[in-house]
């Protein structure tokens, strides 16, 4: 009990530093951003190798009047953020080339407090006229997060080694399998029934969830697991 008890200090301390304010009374809309982080993409979340820089390729689904990046630290905000440039194709092979108003690339070097610990992204995209937002989550595999387990998220199985992320409709139960025993600290309003074991089922709440799995003997490893419910699909024109 008393691993338990530090397990969830470490956890609510963690949730408390690195997510940003939430409004759990509004709806949740699916993250949908294209996202391209050192080599590896993914839509709507990602986890990514720890490393001393992170070169972002992002295609929000609206267009981005105003773009922010939120770290456990810091916020930028850019507004007409757009700065890819792409080929548009024209009638009898001329092409021409135009910025696209939905995809900016940038940098992210971690500073100061994020560098420490665990410390996420939240991207947000933002158009003036539709009020409509596109947004993505991305985490961060540090190097000693090795140990593997299997996630069962939105009718598929995937592999995942040290962190992963997991996102669907709220309610529906989810699960993750790891080969060995395990006892779980999530904070309060994420707790379900079952403390220890090798697998276990997780029903989604709203939202975002941070739930740390550890090994229970020495020596002790650990397992990040996001879980985000939404409510509904953004439709887009």
């Amino acid at each position: 009990m008393k691993l338990i008890s530090l397990l969830f200090l470490f956890i609510l301390t963690s949730c408390l530093l690195s997510q940003p304010n939430k409004l759990p009374e509004n709806m949740v809309y699916k993250r949908d951003m294209a996202i391209e982080v050192n080599g590896h993409v993914g839509e709507g979340t990602l986890v990514v190798p720890e490393a001393k820089s992170y070169s972002f390729l992002v295609e929000s689904r609206e267009q981005l009047d105003i773009f922010s990046m939120t770290s456990c630290n810091r916020e930028w905000v850019k507004e007409k953020a757009w700065n890819v440039t792409i080929r548009q194709r024209k009638f009898m092979g001329w092409s021409r080339k135009i910025v696209s108003p939905r995809k900016i690339e940038f940098t992210y070097v971690p500073q100061g407090l994020e560098k420490e610990g665990v410390c996420p992204v939240w991207l947000e995209g933002y158009n003036k006229a539709t009020k409509r937002k596109s947004r993505a989550f991305i985490d961060f595999r540090r190097a000693h997060e090795d140990l593997p387990a299997t996630i069962y998220c939105n009718g598929e199985e995937v592999t995942a080694k040290g962190v992963g992320i997991c996102e669907t409709k709220v309610g529906l139960v989810q699960g993750i399998k790891f080969n060995q025993e395990m006892i779980v600290a999530p904070d309060e309003r994420c707790e379900f029934s079952k403390s220890r074991g090798d697998y276990f089922e997780i029903p989604l709440k709203k939202d975002e969830c941070l739930y740390l799995f550890r090994t229970t003997s020495k020596p002790y490893k650990d397992f990040r697991l996001t879980t985000i419910g939404y409510d509904k699909i953004q439709i887009r024109e």
